[in-house]
Parts: structure tokens; sequence; C-alpha cells
């Protein structure tokens, strides 16, 4: 009998993305007359909550980097 452990995988694509295309879509379309600021949010949105992520913990690193330093030197 073999033991099939199976995990659940991101499809790729998420809501967000979902409806920035279909966003995209109206306002090719012509159905929205947006700017493509407006249209465009949802990546905006997403790349900078993620590049804030990453200065975070490189802010964080970096602490406790020059911490450990210190704690050498004594």
């Amino acid at each position: 009998m073999e033991n099939k452990n199976t995990q659940m995988k991101g499809s790729g694509i998420g809501i967000i993305d979902l409806f920035v295309v279909m966003l995209i879509g109206l306002k090719l379309a012509n159905v929205i007359d947006w700017s493509w600021w407006w249209v465009l949010a949802g990546w905006w949105v997403q790349l900078v909550i993620t590049g804030s992520f990453y200065v975070m913990i490189s802010v964080v690193d970096t602490l406790n980097h020059i911490a450990r330093a210190k704690g050498k030197n004594k």
C-alpha cells in the first residue's frame, strides 16, 4: 500500500491578481474610465507590502548582526 502524502500548493495567481486582470480588461474595453494608476493599484500595493516586509527583515537581521558583533568584542 502506497503512502500518498499530498500537499496543497498555491495556484500561482491570487484573488487580487484576478481582480487586476479583470480591471485591465474593463479599461481596455472602455467600460471604466479610470486612471491606469488605479487599475494597477492592486499590484502596486502588493509590491509595496512585499518590499516593506523585506526591508523590515533586512533591518532586523542587520541589527542582530551588529548586536552579536558588539557582544563578541566585550
